[in-house]
């Protein structure tokens, strides 16, 4: 099946910073990698030509694209350019032909504690309706997807679900490892959401000393691993997955210092388990 991988996981190699781009995409296209996950900004520091040239010569594609905007802010100056950036960024989405676009509403510091989560809530769905609306008339999806606390106030099941039913035309982005860090079991969230995910960011951790990872809820800190190693039952997750392969994007991510050698195991794993 078709599998993609965040652009993030080479800038984490070094191949990225050296412009090795044809050597390392075909290396990852012979393991049945055929796009990227790409921010806005790594595109910018990439360079789009280089990019596009390096993807074109291996028949690669920009699966995703992601933006970060401050749609949470309370300051209606802020707010409305975070939604002109948001729909800026279509221009790139159209240079890349790629038809999807994620919507980052960071950071968590525009919400003044539990009392603001409301209101930052209804601003953040009214500017990514307006991006949608924008993108869905040029043939581009637009995604949300579910964060830590430590970047946004909404982070639960209930959360999710509320602000899909607020946005029908928005797909979403199930994060394995997202829901690991604030405490939601993700086989339980992805039997309430499944029937809304369309994307699928696939991580595994373990357990690390504190500030060498990602902190979460509980205090702790984890680091990314390989799919078939860490603390988190990848096979069976995947195997859950199974029957919704055809209509789902697998996107790998390490969150964490990976080789090639990493991703090579993570990909397998993925054939294994969702073809």
């Amino acid at each position: 099946m078709r599998k993609s991988i965040f652009f993030g996981e080479i800038c984490r190699m070094g191949r990225a910073a050296s412009g090795e781009f044809d050597e390392i995409f075909a290396a990852l296209h012979r393991l049945g990698i055929e796009g990227f996950q790409f921010s806005d900004r790594e595109i910018a520091q990439a360079g789009d030509e280089r990019l596009l040239y390096a993807m074109q010569r291996q028949g690669m594609d920009a699966d995703v694209i992601h933006t970060v905007v401050p749609l949470l802010s309370a300051d209606d100056g802020i707010f409305r350019a975070a939604a002109h950036s948001a729909k800026d960024t279509l221009a790139l989405l159209r240079r890349f032909s790629c038809k999807r676009l994620m919507v980052v509403a960071l950071p968590v510091s525009d919400v003044a504690g539990e009392v603001d989560r409301p209101r930052a809530m209804r601003r953040m769905i009214e500017g990514l309706s307006e991006i949608a609306h924008e993108a869905n008339g040029q043939g581009i999806d637009v995604y949300i997807e579910n964060f830590s606390k430590a970047l946004l106030p909404y982070t639960s099941v209930s959360d999710i679900e509320q602000i899909l039913d607020a946005l029908p035309t928005v797909k979403y982005t199930f994060d394995v490892g997202n829901f690991i860090c604030v405490g939601e079991d993700p086989f339980a969230a992805y039997a309430r959401l499944r029937d809304h995910v369309s994307l699928l960011h696939l991580k595994n951790f373990s357990h690390t000393e504190k500030g060498n990872g990602i902190l979460c809820a509980d205090g702790r800190y984890v680091e990314g691993l390989p799919f078939d190693q860490g603390q988190f039952d990848m096979p069976r997750f995947l195997r859950t997955c199974t029957t919704d392969g055809g209509r789902i994007l697998p996107v790998i991510e390490h969150n964490g210092r990976v080789t090639f050698e990493d991703i090579k195991r993570s990909a397998a794993l993925v054939d294994q388990l969702l073809s």
